[in-house]
């Protein structure tokens, strides 16, 4: 076996480790009650709209084609994060007892409008060939809800937004809509605020203990589990992103979320190897880096990639296209989930080979499952 720095979990008594315990659901049990107690995640703001067809224009270009206009209930600010518009069709002509109608348009999203402190209005997105998405929706007494836009920051204090459905022949039957804007609540949001910031300063100094009581030893001789702690905790303050600040400090800036996006990718991939290194480290005395970790290495960092594009691309999208929807996105995301699911469903095998691997080994030991004599 390997010698190296002694563990002080190894060293714990009882008493101790239902204190660690009881800290631990303690903590837990709280944040829970502060979750439950605490307000709301997102506010909701509905509104109902009527399409009169004998006020629309005609249209020769585009006969089969209803242009709508929303505009939002002002007071919102950065700390509302996100912004969804999601739109219903009810009593459009579909009545009780006439069956499932299906109704498909083509959704396109006109123009984009905030009001800004100074009281002017700015075009944030004007409709081009990008932002228009097809749509085909199940409808009875009423349409199934469906998104009309999703922004990915919020910079003004309030919106207009114009949207126009189109290439449909049932058009006419849409004569009522109902309007939801949903966005994440400012009180919700200056919590989670002081969470991150109390969960990034405790895993720091976590952290800084961590490695203040491993100092006075070389790194060869600590074990492999101190030598992914030192790592995990790092990586950890990451995860919990010192940097969360900036998405209201330069409101609009993919980057912050892409940076947010890394953080959160990177940890959980490296607790995953982590765990490959751990099943497969037991009675281990050499670990080479050709034979060891970069067959592992290889295995999660394809994982890590094929998350990270795909949380970046939803990121990207999401504040360049305010009418894109991931679930929509067949085209782009099924070959990069296909891979993905490819790619975990072999880690499982591997993790799987490597915990049974190591059960087997220590049964194996001449002193682990025997009686003293």
């Amino acid at each position: 076996m390997e010698t190296a720095v002694q563990m002080k979990m190894y060293t714990l008594t009882k008493r101790e480790f239902l204190i660690v315990f009881a800290a631990f659901f303690g903590c837990f049990f709280v944040t829970v009650i502060i979750g439950a107690a605490g307000p709301a995640v997102l506010g909701t703001d509905t509104q109902h709209l009527g399409v009169d067809w004998t006020r629309q224009p005609p249209n020769p270009i585009t006969p089969n084609k209803v242009t709508i206009h929303g505009k939002s209930t002002p007071g919102w600010s950065a700390f509302s994060q996100e912004l969804w518009l999601a739109c219903t069709i009810i009593n459009g002509g579909f009545r009780k007892g006439d069956g499932s109608h299906r109704l498909s348009f083509s959704l396109r999203v006109e123009q984009v409008e905030g009001l800004k402190e100074s009281g002017e209005w700015h075009t944030l997105f004007k409709g081009i060939k990008n932002y228009t998405h097809h749509r085909k929706l199940s409808c009875a007494e009423q349409c199934e809800q469906f998104m009309v836009l999703h922004l990915g920051y919020v910079d003004s204090q309030q919106y207009k937004v114009s949207f126009s459905l189109e290439h449909t022949s049932n058009l006419s039957l849409v004569t009522n809509m109902t309007f939801k804007w949903q966005y994440f609540n400012s009180q919700f949001t200056q919590l989670e605020i002081w969470f991150r910031f109390i969960f990034v300063i405790s895993t720091f100094v976590s952290a800084f203990l961590f490695m203040q009581s491993l100092q006075s030893f070389a790194v060869g001789d600590w074990s492999i589990e101190q030598k992914w702690m030192s790592i995990l905790l790092t990586l950890l303050v990451l995860y919990n992103d010192p940097l969360f600040m900036l998405r209201f400090l330069v409101v609009g800036n993919w980057f912050t979320r892409f940076v947010e996006v890394f953080f959160e990718a990177t940890f959980l991939c490296a607790l995953l190897l982590f765990w490959l290194c751990s099943y497969h480290g037991v009675r281990k005395l050499t670990r080479k880096f050709t034979t060891f970790y970069l067959p592992k290495l290889a295995i999660v960092s394809f994982v890590w990639l094929m998350a990270l594009t795909i949380r970046a691309w939803e990121e990207y999208n999401s504040v360049s296209d305010p009418s894109y929807q991931t679930q929509l996105d067949t085209s782009g995301f099924q070959g990069l989930r296909v891979t993905l699911y490819i790619s975990v469903g072999l880690y499982l095998l591997v993790l799987a080979y490597l915990f049974v691997r190591a059960f087997a080994e220590m049964n194996n030991l001449p002193y682990f499952g025997e009686e003293e004599q």
